[in-house]
């Protein structure tokens, strides 16, 4: 592909460090982000619809977005790292092929991780967790894209090795682009964004932009809206750093009741039922 076909990968990290889990056994997750475990003592299970998959002391495990279950062992020590790494169309660049196990046989993941965790600890009040909430300089932002891609070039063979599948980019009309950056990043986040606030941002009707999404993408701009924020929504309620009231603050709901009969009209559970999440 061309090079500023590369640049509409969306991609970055979104939580790092080292230690154990905050829940040993997690039933219910469906993430859209990639989580990858490089296990130091005990044991991780990892179910998904169509893999069942191990990893114990010295191996590494890389788990892809959708749903699956994962059970850790009581004696679990690990280095923990997940990012995104989408299209704009939503598409994740890898394909088949996920989950995947591997043997630890060099210490070059290990020592970039390391090194990352250790930068962390110099900035983060979380004394080396990091996730992508965080406040940072834009001096420390390039530190860390520099180590988050190191981290990637170094799983690029052991992606190739395992027989992952990297995806293609879909060429997406540029007004259709315009949408999705719109509804990635609103100026307002307290107001709704809506069929006819989207259209004229685009500078099209709005049944205009409705059809643009249909041919492009297969849905409307609304399901692709709300799809988008309960990704979102997902990433805060697994970090567990802030409580479920303020999860939906952040989504633009003024209350935890629209946002609790939202959630669950979305993903069919309340948000306080998944994995991390903070009622207070």
């Amino acid at each position: 592909m061309r090079y500023d076909q590369w640049l509409q990968l969306r991609i970055g990290l979104l939580a790092c460090y080292q230690g154990k889990p905050a829940a040993l056994i997690s039933e219910r997750l469906s993430p859209d982000y990639i989580s990858m475990w490089l296990i130091h003592r005990g044991n991780v299970k990892v179910t998904t619809d169509t893999r069942r998959y191990s990893a114990g002391k010295g191996q590494g495990v890389i788990v892809g977005p959708g749903p699956r279950r994962q059970e850790f062992s009581p004696d679990i020590s690990f280095h923990s790292f997940s990012f995104f790494a989408n299209w704009p169309d939503g598409k994740s660049l890898l394909g088949s092929g996920l989950p995947c196990c591997f043997d630890l046989s060099g210490r070059s993941l290990v020592h970039r991780l390391d090194r990352m965790n250790t930068m962390f600890e110099s900035f983060s009040p979380h004394h080396g967790f990091f996730s992508f909430q965080e406040s940072v300089s834009l001096t420390q932002y390039f530190r860390i894209q520099q180590e988050f891609q190191g981290i990637l070039l170094d799983l690029l063979p052991v992606l190739e090795r395992n027989g992952v599948q990297i995806t293609d980019r879909k060429e997406l009309d540029a007004r259709v682009l315009r949408a999705i950056e719109y509804m990635e990043h609103p100026p307002d986040r307290m107001k709704p964004v809506t069929l006819a606030v989207l259209s004229k941002a685009c500078g099209v009707s709005p049944s205009h932009l409705d059809r643009l999404f249909r041919n492009e993408l297969g849905t409307s701009p609304m399901f692709w809206y709300q799809k988008h924020r309960l990704q979102r929504a997902r990433h805060l309620l697994h970090l567990g750093e802030m409580p479920v009231k303020q999860v939906g603050f952040e989504l633009g709901f003024k209350s935890i009741a629209h946002f609790s009969s939202w959630y669950k009209k979305q993903a069919g559970h309340s948000p306080s039922l998944e994995p991390g999440s903070i009622c207070i």
